[in-house]
């Protein structure tokens, strides 16, 4: 069960204005989680009210609705009251503008007992904190944010960038977002250190519009999904040196990675470059709050980016030929005077691999793997690799031809990892 928001001192409680002030929060459950954790506690007129109002039509897609999860509730902390109510509850125009809702972490739940011990998260004043919206305070605003809040504003298109943003879920219907996994990558809710971080192109059409999770260890299980599959085949061979993924060696180095998309929100392919444009603040903030060793930007978009706030000094249109040989790399100086190595390189679904990289593909290319494969600790990862993407085909030409990529990029991931 899913909690995003939540309404602080709260007096509306049972369908009734004037009770004590508590803090309530909006659980949202798939129809298995409500049947199981929050039916028990209902009566059976509340049962009936929440099964049809979980099957109301949204109608216009809300920032606040969650499709794969339609059965929500009003959840008081000491469980005295659990009311039923519309999807689209907290959302602004349901309240005429003003809603009482604040958005906090999300928070994934197995029992409503767990809500005794949430945590709310402490009053902004946020009045004039974005009057002067200059790109510059802006982003030195969203920098001052935790990462929690800043993430969860931007889910919701509520940041100053995201007002003319295409994607924002206010602009456009049906939005995907997705968040950086803290299951195999870096605990970001928590301030853990990040080493690297992978800046993708956006999450239109794939793993994360459905589970709003970024890891390409868990979206590689879903097989259509060649981005990850081919990303986390590459980490193993060149970074982890670890080819079987079924050991736990094989995701080594990645408890310090963040991953994130230069267009926040999922978009078409007309929509994303105006959409990627707005999210550069918020890239910036996300950036200078982890203030990470290694940058790992992915494709077109990712690098134009960064270009674009400064942490690259060519863009993409400059620096893709030298990716014949390997990936293209600057240093730069992050907001908090460190240095960070900023790498760029294809991305790496399925159409990039097979149409960009495997045009790059010439007998230099295994020429170089070659050179590079000596100056590792262990060939084998490298070997298993070679022997899965073969050069007879094209996906392993392009395989092949990141792989020089990657093996620039694993040396530094683990060099940052041993300097700490």
């Amino acid at each position: 069960m899913l909690i995003r928001y939540f309404w602080r001192d709260c007096n509306f409680r049972s369908k009734k204005w004037g009770a004590v002030p508590m803090d309530v929060f909006w659980l949202e459950a798939t129809e298995d989680e409500a049947r199981r954790e929050v039916f028990p506690l209902l009566s059976k007129s509340a049962i009936f009210e929440s099964e049809k109002l979980a099957e109301q039509p949204n109608g216009k897609a809300d920032m606040c609705v969650n499709s794969s999860r339609s059965f929500c509730f009003l959840v008081a902390r000491d469980l005295t009251s659990i009311d039923p109510l519309p999807q689209n509850y907290p959302a602004p125009h349901m309240w005429s503008g003003y809603s009482p809702f604040e958005i906090m972490p999300r928070m994934e739940v197995e029992c409503l007992d767990q809500l005794k011990r949430i945590f709310s998260p402490p009053e902004i004043d946020s009045s004039d904190e974005f009057s002067d919206k200059t790109e510059e305070n802006v982003s030195s605003a969203m920098g001052d944010m935790n990462l929690n809040t800043l993430l969860s504003q931007a889910e919701l298109g509520s940041l100053p960038a995201c007002a003319s943003c295409p994607s924002s879920p206010h602009n456009a219907e049906g939005t995907a977002f997705g968040i950086s996994c803290t299951e195999h990558g870096v605990d970001w809710k928590y301030g853990s250190r990040t080493i690297s971080m992978m800046i993708l192109s956006n999450p239109a059409g794939t793993t994360p519009a459905h589970t709003g999770r970024l890891c390409f260890v868990h979206n590689s299980e879903n097989l259509t999904d060649k981005t990850a599959q081919n990303a986390f085949a590459l980490w193993r061979a060149a970074v982890s040196l670890e080819f079987n993924e079924k050991k736990d060696e094989a995701k080594r180095y990645l408890k310090a990675n963040y991953w994130t998309n230069a267009a926040l929100h999922g978009t078409d392919e007309k929509k994303l470059n105006a959409a990627r444009k707005c999210c550069t603040t918020v890239l910036k903030a996300q950036i200078d709050v982890l203030s990470p060793k290694i940058i790992i930007a992915c494709g077109i978009d990712a690098a134009n980016s960064l270009f674009e706030i400064g942490l690259l000094s060519k863009p993409w249109k400059e620096i893709k030929d030298i990716f014949k040989t390997g990936a293209y790399m600057e240093r730069a100086t992050l907001k908090d005077g460190s240095e960070v190595k900023v790498y760029c390189t294809l991305h790496t679904s399925g159409l990039a691999v097979n149409i960009n990289a495997s045009s790059l593909y010439s007998d230099l290319t295994e020429k170089l793997i070659t050179e590079k494969r000596k100056f590792l600790d262990t060939q084998q990862a490298i070997d298993s690799f070679l022997c899965e993407y073969s050069a007879d085909t094209t996906r392993g030409k392009g395989m092949r031809v990141l792989l020089l990529h990657w093996l620039d990029i694993g040396l530094q991931v683990r060099l940052a990892h041993e300097q700490g």
